[in-house]
């Protein structure tokens, strides 16, 4: 049985954030050991759910030591990323042979001592195994690629959908080739072309554009046989780093003549598109004032008008406590609005100690007891202490 370590630890730093990445922060959403991960994955149509997968197809023997996907947030501590990023090395050290690797990364992770998170975890699990062990990623198409990453990675696997719907299709890639490059039937190797620039690729819209036009010709060498994989990446503009932006990365086979350097031309020409097309963009931001104005048009009977606001966007590590939406449509008087959600911890604390004035007031002094409902919203963590 071969023996293949997997595993996640994915984060997309916007460095931007005060806000530390700690340890806390990766273990308050998705945050797995061991034993746990298989309860929590197999059956899922999820990059860990095609990983169970496989190794029941292939008969792998599966080392699954963490899988750490923490909310997009700021600068990842030296210390989680010491700890998670351990957990992954130690396996690899202690749990050998290993075979074969197939990590799911994202690839926009900054951490406090390494810019290139995803690079440095590589480059290490690199010289545990030695330079024939097959490492295959799957990446988020938002991922920052680096040279290091490149190197270090037989393959870089990125989704090809905005939003992220193919992880269980990119895993099930990422197997296929992992089981034939541990068979010796191919030996995978990847070269990146980038250039000096933030924003392109649509930031990453797939429906149609330059993006989409990529992602295209890329599986079309794909099925042809030019190339194993063909990897399309927007990057992360929020990740104030010197590998931000754009790249392409293509992995073939090095047992082929003079592939990788028909890869790294077919590399060069692919990105040469991407700033050629750098100013497409598909959308449109508006302002403040703009989307208000629109919000104030609508009717009764009209379907609902959904506004986000890109510039403080948790989804993108932002804090998500920004009131302009909110100013401007309190001053303009929109009616019939629903508006979710402000950050606001002291607020949420001041009306829970209000709440339990009124409460105690209408017991008499007496000592009251406050469940969720009674507030009508949920407290912050740790305010209750203050009435024990």
């Amino acid at each position: 049985m071969k023996r293949v370590l997997t595993g996640r630890f994915m984060h997309e730093t916007n460095t931007f954030s005060i806000q530390k990445t700690d340890m806390a922060l990766w273990r308050r959403r998705d945050f797995h050991r061991d034993n746990e991960i298989p309860a929590a994955f197999r059956g899922t149509r999820s990059a860990l759910g095609a990983t169970f997968e496989a190794a029941d197809k292939y008969g792998w023997t599966l080392i699954h030591p963490v899988s750490a996907n923490a909310n997009p947030s700021g600068t990842v501590t030296d210390d989680a990323f010491e700890q998670i990023g351990g957990m992954m090395l130690k396996a690899a050290r202690e749990q050998g042979p290993i075979d074969g690797v197939l990590l799911h990364l994202h690839g926009a992770m900054v951490v406090e001592s390494y810019e290139d998170g995803e690079g440095e975890l590589l480059a290490r699990l690199r010289h545990i195994l030695g330079p024939d062990v097959p490492v295959i990623v799957t990446l988020d198409l938002h991922a920052n690629v680096t040279q290091q990453m490149a190197d270090n990675a037989s393959a870089l696997i990125a989704f090809r959908t905005y939003p992220h719907i193919d992880q269980y299709e990119r895993a099930w890639q990422g197997a296929e080739l992992l089981e034939r490059a541990m068979n010796g039937e191919v030996k995978p190797k990847t070269v990146i072309a980038r250039r000096p620039m933030i924003y392109g690729l649509d930031r990453g819209r797939t429906q149609k554009g330059p993006m989409a036009e990529l992602i295209a010709k890329g599986e079309q060498l794909e099925k042809s046989g030019e190339a194993l994989v063909v990897s399309i990446c927007a990057g992360f503009s929020r990740a104030n780093i010197r590998d931000v932006g754009p790249s392409v990365t293509v992995t073939v086979d090095t047992a082929r003549s003079n592939a990788r350097p028909q890869s790294q031309a077919v590399a060069e020409e692919y990105m040469d598109y991407a700033w050629e097309t750098r100013d497409y963009e598909s959308f449109t931001l508006l302002s403040v004032a703009e989307a208000v104005a629109r919000a104030k048009l609508g009717k009764p009977g009209d379907k609902p008008l959904v506004i986000a606001d890109y510039t403080d966007n948790p989804g993108g590590g932002g804090y998500g406590d920004a009131t302009a939406f909110l100013k401007g449509l309190v001053e303009a008087e929109v009616e019939r609005v629903a508006f979710h959600a402000i950050c606001d911890p002291e607020e949420v604390d001041r009306r829970a100690k209000a709440r339990q004035a009124e409460l105690l007031a209408v017991h008499g002094g007496r000592e009251a007891v406050i469940a969720r409902g009674d507030l009508g919203f949920t407290p912050a963590p740790g305010f209750a202490a203050d009435f024990q």
